[in-house]
């Protein structure tokens, strides 16, 4: 049976995840520098390791609440750092689906990260998972676009536009089942 480690702890898989948003400077120092084909690799490199973090958690049996905990934290802070940087590239379109991204995104986490001193902390949805992914995807066209890498997409922009409502759809209908959740476990917890 594997241990859940209540508190941080210094493991691979928690590394992985603090190293994740760091990987924000070198991507910054290569997409300002003009290499966006090695910024592009630094990006798709740190959103892969999204899913190495908990893999190897589950594997070495490192699971911890500071990794459930901070991994969704991690990721926020690694995507809207990147969207910051791109806000030059990112047209109008993108940039409003991102926002409405962000205030769900907020909104979320303000309840998860509150929720646990009322109870046990709260899973990541799998529609927040697809979520996540489809906004890396969605970003990952938007460093492609007007780069060499552009030549290998029919259009990056377009599809980075389509992959991030994409993402829109799977944030608002994730956003719906945490309040459905936050709401069923508050009317529960008055008993």
């Amino acid at each position: 049976m594997k241990r859940l480690y209540r508190s941080w702890s210094l493991t691979i898989p928690n590394l992985i995840t603090l190293g994740r948003p760091l990987a924000l400077i070198p991507f910054a120092y290569f997409w300002f520098g003009g290499d966006q084909v090695i910024a592009f690799v630094v990006f798709i490199l740190a959103a892969l390791s999204d899913v190495l973090d908990g893999w190897l958690a589950r594997l070495l049996g490192h699971d911890s609440a500071w990794g459930k905990a901070m991994d969704p934290v991690a990721d926020k802070l690694f995507v809207y750092g990147t969207v910051l940087l791109l806000i030059p590239e990112l047209w109008l379109f993108a940039l409003a689906l991102v926002a409405l991204i962000f205030v769900r995104d907020w909104n979320v986490e303000t309840l998860r990260l509150d929720y646990p001193y009322r109870a046990p902390l709260v899973p990541t949805l799998f529609s927040a998972k697809v979520k996540t992914v489809l906004f890396m995807v969605g970003l990952a066209c938007v460093i492609a676009a007007g780069s060499p890498l552009d030549r290998l997409f029919v259009s990056a922009m377009t599809l980075a536009n389509l992959v991030l409502f994409a993402a829109l759809v799977s944030a608002l209908y994730s956003w719906w089942l945490y309040i459905e959740e936050f709401r069923v476990d508050e009317a529960n917890s008055r008993f």
